[in-house]
């Protein structure tokens, strides 16, 4: 509800479609202060011939003042931090525009009949309250146009975020993706060389891999179930090129329904993959998933060849880029632990969903 609030509010601020019910506002707000600094001043004068003149000096000199003050003094001075000129020029109009309402008041009505019902004192007290509050209604709107502006502004600022960190992702995912296919592609090649029947059903297994990336690329989220089946059936085209390869994947918690950021996971399977290629060793690569209320687990562990050789090259950007994603996608809200020793190597990701 506060939510709505705040942006009902900010709507009827700067939205286009609410200009016209801002003008009713604004002209109902300055009828009502109007008539009532006049109601207070017919108390004191008890005047019918006066109230006709104070309702309509007031009312055309306030709203004079206020357009004046929105349409030009805040646009030319305010809003570029000229506050010398503003507060100079804002202070004259006032004047300017007591000293009109002074003149028309002794020259409609005849001086003595002024200082008979009033007196000076009591006239000059009158200009002087009128000056501080024409003051604040001047603030008043001043205070709106700024707090406008920066609405305006923020929503700016925030478009301007939304762009360049959905720029920013989407430049990541391509960074990712092409580094993933390219691997998927190698292990392809390596079984037609090594078995061409077999090569035929991998093929397959291949193509409903692209399927899935190149459906969900463009997706902001996907099921997490459906990221888990991914790993799964790309870790089974790792087993069948590698003989002494084992993997497995186990859920916790109830994962229907939890969407996730696409290809969040992948990178780190892939270089958990990667880098326990041993020929001559079983290698392994164990993951676990966890959901317990609103946060979600990912653990990853990969066995290390005796002698792990480092390649250079393709792979190298993967890890770097989810480490960057996961900053964009959940600020303060992961944390991403990396145990590497001799013989194994661990991640461990957690979510606040």
């Amino acid at each position: 509800m506060e939510y709505f609030n705040k942006d009902v509010i900010s709507d009827l601020l700067v939205d286009r479609r609410y200009r016209t019910a801002r003008y009713l506002i604004i002209v109902l707000a300055l009828t009502i202060i109007t008539i009532s600094m006049v109601l207070g001043n017919l108390t004191y004068l008890g005047s019918s011939e006066y109230e006709l003149f104070e309702w309509a000096s007031y009312i055309f000199s306030v709203f004079g003042l206020i357009l004046f003050n929105v349409c030009f003094l805040v646009p030319r001075y305010l809003l570029k931090n000229r506050l010398t000129h503003y507060f100079f020029y804002a202070g004259l109009l006032i004047i300017i525009i007591l000293a009109m309402l002074a003149v028309l008041q002794t020259q409609l009505f005849s001086s003595k009949t002024i200082i008979e019902k009033m007196g000076m004192g009591a006239l000059y007290l009158n200009l002087t309250s009128s000056f501080v509050s024409m003051g604040l209604l001047l603030a008043g709107s001043s205070a709106i146009m700024l707090f406008r502006y920066w609405i305006k502004n923020n929503r700016r600022i925030n478009e301007l975020k939304s762009a360049t960190l959905q720029s920013e992702l989407d430049l990541l995912k391509q960074q990712i993706n092409p580094h993933f296919l390219f691997n998927m592609l190698n292990n392809a090649n390596v079984l037609i060389w090594k078995n061409k029947e077999e090569a035929r059903n991998i093929l397959f297994k291949l193509e409903d891999l692209l399927r899935y990336q190149l459906h969900e690329e463009n997706k902001d989220q996907v099921l997490l179930t459906s990221d888990i089946q991914f790993l799964r059936d790309y870790l089974n085209l790792e087993k069948v090129r590698r003989d002494k390869f084992e993997f497995k994947i186990e859920e916790e918690g109830e994962m229907e329904e939890i969407r996730v950021p696409s290809f969040l996971f992948i990178p780190f399977v892939e270089n958990a993959v990667k880098h326990n290629q041993d020929s001559k060793h079983e290698s392994y690569v164990h993951i676990y998933f966890r959901l317990h209320t609103n946060q979600l687990t990912f653990r990853c562990e990969n066995s290390k060849p005796i002698r792990e050789t480092v390649k250079k090259g393709v792979g190298g950007i993967g890890l770097k880029n989810i480490q960057r994603r996961l900053t964009l996608l959940y600020p303060k809200q992961h944390t991403l632990l990396i145990n590497n020793n001799e013989t194994t190597y661990e991640v461990i990701l957690t979510l606040e969903l």
